[in-house]
């Protein structure tokens, strides 16, 4: 799943940082602005989703390994025991949902995203606001 979407998933922070960029400084108070707005709102909305759901899977696939420990299996043969244990030594890591070189796509990658797409806006948009020489 990340080889398949990693890429993708790499470059949304990216392209909304910029997205939200450009549409706030091209801001003119017209109806074209207001596109602009709106599909920068749109794109802060879906990175928070991949993040959320991100997050979501990684803290499931930790509690797996716990709901796995609960189950009755001392009770169970012992092909069904070794089968467990597998499953358990595997889910000691946490499936993360990748976000190319960017790492795992968690709620602080969200956070870190919009910090730094601040950041930039406001060098940007103060380097607007200087005369031209």
């Amino acid at each position: 799943m990340n080889g398949l979407y990693g890429t993708q998933l790499g470059l949304q922070p990216l392209y909304t940082g910029a997205v939200i960029i450009a549409s706030t400084l091209l801001y003119d108070g017209s109806q074209k602005s207001n596109v602009f707005l709106q599909i920068s709102f749109d794109h802060i909305i879906e990175l928070f989703i991949y993040c959320y759901i991100g997050d979501l899977v990684s803290v499931k696939s930790l509690a797996l390994c716990q709901r796995l420990y609960s189950c009755n299996w001392m009770d169970m043969n012992s092909s069904y025991k070794k089968t467990l244990l597998q499953i358990m030594h595997r889910c000691q890591k946490p499936f993360n949902l990748n976000a190319g070189i960017f790492g795992p796509l968690t709620m602080e990658m969200y956070s870190k995203s919009m910090q730094i797409t601040y950041s930039m806006w406001t060098v940007f948009k103060g380097r607007a606001a200087l005369p031209n020489r």
